[in-house]
């Protein structure tokens, strides 16, 4: 349905927004991600883990703007406000990666399948009361519906593991 309504360029431009954070994801940040995993998660690596993410992903921001300047310049002109909605995108899918990389690194599957199920409970209605209800632009309702679906994942998971680790502590106590 969308793909239709969003026309050639605007299709084009959403299909390379998503393809550049999966490739810049890929790219920067997995041999630390690995890395953090062959050390099952450790707290002594997680520190290391965080610094070389947040290295990867100034570097990952750079190559995104340089990105959209040179899509911009060849391809489709992007309009300033589309720009600053691929970084909101952009910055949501980096926090959701690196929530999933510590899960996983941990060894628990189980949370990693239930964020991604959470995730895709949450996409459908959001983009639906962008798009519908808001009246946001058929671009930027994609991109704001998985950002703001990766922020609310990002903030349950994290509420949660801060009541378990309160309670574990009151537990020493």
């Amino acid at each position: 349905y969308y793909s239709l309504k969003l026309g050639p360029e605007r299709r084009g431009l959403v299909v390379t927004i998503f393809t550049l954070t999966l490739v810049l994801h890929a790219y920067l940040f997995h041999g630390y991600s690995l890395d953090y995993r062959r050390n099952k998660g450790s707290q002594e690596e997680i520190g290391k883990f965080l610094r070389g993410a947040l290295f990867g992903s100034i570097l990952a921001m750079a190559a995104l703007l340089a990105s959209l300047q040179i899509y911009s310049l060849y391809k489709y002109p992007i309009p300033l406000n589309f720009q600053l909605s691929c970084f909101i995108y952009f910055i949501c899918a980096t926090l959701m990666l690196f929530v999933q990389e510590i899960a996983l690194a941990q060894r628990r599957i189980d949370l990693a399948a239930r964020i991604e199920i959470l995730c895709g409970t949450i996409l459908v209605p959001t983009f639906v009361v962008l798009y519908k209800v808001l009246s946001f632009s058929l671009a930027v309702s994609i991109l704001f519906s998985h950002a703001l679906t990766y922020l609310t994942t990002i903030s349950f998971v994290s509420l949660k593991n801060l009541r378990l680790i309160k309670q574990l502590n009151s537990w020493r106590d």
